[in-house]
């Protein structure tokens, strides 16, 4: 059996599968690791990882991770490990509601919400402190290998900065007139912003990188026209999640090669809220070993849903080498 062909045919399918997934992000993670084994029930494991999102056009994840496994039986591994990530969270555009009175005939007075603008909330990076234990059962039946892992997760998000400007159609309580001159001033598309200057010029960029500009200035978005008042730096609190990530697997020992495919299912349940299911995770996959020191990792991995790694709807293709010392 080639190996060229077995890897070409694995990105040929990840390509195929994410050319149906317009809507959904693309990734490309990787990773890189070490193990030593002591004795035959410990091993001790350090890696580090970088993760591309946003289709492959933004770093979105940088860290590394420590753990130690104990075999207690050859069908029974235990282990706890730590990791520090610090993730990337994209920048997000919420609609604000303002509230007004309203007194009919008789005095009445009622309350009315209506949209007022939106928020604009930049991009930030935000470090991750999680600490896992896990329990891992494995059977073997023929060339195959099922496995059932059960992993307990605590994560610490820490405190962030980000940025916040305010867009709003009414300014003290008066709507916003702008004069055809005033209209021309600024034009949102998506993420690009164009700018017509004083000096007739037009010049392009990106909304992360205009956001001063648009305190002073009115912006037009979706075809209606806003006034920026102001641009204030808030805190994201500290917070602290636990789930229990479940994940069965199955592997095949391909005979005579040192090449084991893979596919996986895992479910990541919050267990402060219910134990409510918040997260699915569907990877296939193959690992390559040379000389049982070296093994080479490729596979792809589409991730539906949220826990403390807010992926979203996300396929990506991740690329891992680990060296057996």
């Amino acid at each position: 059996m080639d190996m060229k062909k077995l890897f070409s045919s694995l990105l040929l399918a990840v390509v195929a599968t994410t050319a149906f997934a317009q809507s959904d992000d693309f990734g490309l993670w990787t990773s890189l690791g070490a193990e030593k084994d002591f004795g035959k029930k410990w091993t001790v494991s350090l890696g580090t990882e970088a993760r591309f999102e946003d289709n492959v056009s933004k770093v979105s994840r940088m860290g590394f991770d420590f753990g130690v496994t104990y075999k207690p039986y050859k069908f029974l591994r235990v282990g706890v490990g730590y990791a520090f990530m610090r993730d990337r969270y994209p920048y997000e555009l919420k609609v604000n509601y303002s509230t007004k009175e309203n007194e009919d005939e008789t005095g009445t007075i009622t309350t009315e919400d209506y949209e007022n603008g939106y928020n604009y909330d930049g991009s930030f990076r935000r470090d991750k402190n999680r600490f896992f234990f896990q329990v891992t059962g494995r059977h073997k039946l023929g060339r195959f290998t099922f496995s059932l892992r059960e992993r307990l997760q605590y994560t610490n998000l820490a405190t962030a900065e980000y940025s916040r400007t305010r867009y709003r159609k009414f300014k003290n309580g008066i709507a916003l007139e702008l004069t055809p001159d005033e209209a021309e001033i600024y034009d949102i598309t998506d993420e690009t912003v164009y700018t017509l200057g004083t000096d007739g010029n037009i010049t392009e960029g990106y909304v992360e990188d205009a956001v001063n500009y648009f305190c002073e200035y009115p912006t037009l978005y979706n075809g209606e026209y806003y006034y920026s008042p102001e641009t204030v730096t808030l805190t994201k609190s500290s917070k602290n999640r636990l789930y229990l990530r479940s994940r069965l697997q199955v592997s095949y020992n391909i005979k005579g090669l040192p090449l084991e495919p893979y596919a996986s299912f895992e479910v990541s349940n919050n267990l402060r809220e219910g134990f409510a299911l918040e997260k699915r995770r569907w990877t296939v996959g193959m690992e390559y070993t040379i000389n049982k020191r070296h093994t080479f990792g490729l596979s792809y991995v589409y991730s539906n849903g949220t826990d403390d790694d807010d992926e979203g709807n996300l396929h990506a293709v991740s690329v891992g080498y680990t060296i057996h010392l």
